[in-house]
Formats: C-alpha cells, sequence, structure tokens
C-alpha cells in the first residue's frame, strides 16, 4: 500500500513538472513580443521606403531613413545619407515619372530585411546625359535593409544589373576595340 502511494506521489509530481513546462514554452515570451514588434516595425519601414519611389514622397525618407544612412550597389558605396538617397531618386523619376516597384518577396530576420524586386519606368524624361526614349524599361534586383532599434534604415545594399535597365534603351555592352 506505501508502495502504490509512493508510486502516485512520483507520477502525480512528474505530470505537474511536465504539464507546467508545456504551458511555459507554449506562452510567447516578452522577449518574443519585442522581437515581433521591432520586426513588423522594420517591415513597416521597409514597405515605406518603397512606397517613398512609387509615390514620389520624399517625406517618407525621412520618416523611415537615418541620418547617418549608407547606400551600396553591386558591392560599391554609391551614397551616405538621406541627401543622396533623395538626390538618386529624384535622377530616376525625372527620367522615369512613372517608375514603380513591386515586391516580389520580402523576409524580415533580426534587424535586416530581404527584399526581391521588380522596378518599371518609362524613359520620357532625361537620364543623365540620356535624352528621352519614350521606351520602357524593366530591372530585378535584391535590396538587404539593415535598420537599428527605432526601426530606421541604416543601410541598403542592393544588387541589380544595371545593363538589364539600360538595354531596351539602346546600351549594349560592347567587347574592347582590337588594335
Amino acid at each position: 500500500m506505501k508502495t502504490r502511494l509512493n508510486l502516485w506521489v512520483v507520477l502525480f509530481t512528474l505530470l505537474m513538472f511536465f504539464s507546467c513546462a508545456e504551458k511555459k514554452e507554449s506562452e510567447p515570451s516578452e522577449k518574443d513580443e519585442s522581437k515581433a514588434q521591432m520586426e513588423s516595425r522594420i517591415l513597416d519601414s521597409n514597405k515605406a521606403l518603397f512606397q517613398a519611389w512609387n509615390d514620389q514622397d520624399m517625406n517618407l525618407i525621412d520618416q523611415h531613413m537615418a541620418e547617418d544612412f549608407v547606400r551600396y550597389q553591386n558591392g560599391e558605396k554609391t551614397g551616405e545619407g538621406r541627401q543622396a538617397y533623395k538626390d538618386l531618386m529624384n535622377q530616376f523619376l525625372t527620367a522615369m515619372p512613372d517608375m514603380n516597384f513591386s515586391y516580389d518577396s520580402i523576409e524580415v530576420i533580426g534587424n535586416k530585411t530581404y527584399t526581391q524586386w521588380t522596378a518599371t519606368g518609362t524613359q520620357t524624361g532625361k537620364f543623365g546625359d540620356l535624352p528621352p526614349s519614350n521606351i520602357k524599361t524593366t530591372v530585378h534586383g535584391f535590396t538587404v535593409g539593415t535598420y537599428n532599434d527605432e526601426g530606421l534604415n541604416t543601410k541598403e545594399e542592393t544588387y541589380m544589373d544595371p545593363l538589364s535597365f539600360l538595354e531596351p534603351w539602346g546600351y549594349t555592352l560592347s567587347p574592347p576595340a582590337e588594335e
């Protein structure tokens, strides 16, 4: 009888231990909730920066980009600060006022976004030294965005093929001239 009672006590104790442990695992911790909130804020900021291009809204840059922002394209540093980014936007939007970005996929992992995108636009304005061609172009790219604790973009690393962007306007890749 005493052995049976001890067995029941042991079984009850084990049951309580494992059921409490299960409950703790299924409840989200404050850390998990904080991480989810941060990732949501980063995702919203990332989408707002793409919206800035589509709506030609420079105010969104000020709201979602850190002052010490740095931009890289294809591994090379191409700009620092919000104003440099706005200048880049102006260059493209002057040439292609109908420029539009769409997302093919977006992932948030930690403080980074990974966005695969497609941009289209018709060159109705001057692009650098190029006169308007009235030709539509499409380019696919991939951007890694890094965000600070406030959810502001501090770094953009964009990868795209500039030749595929310029080919519809008549540019080609030519081999070097032989001597």
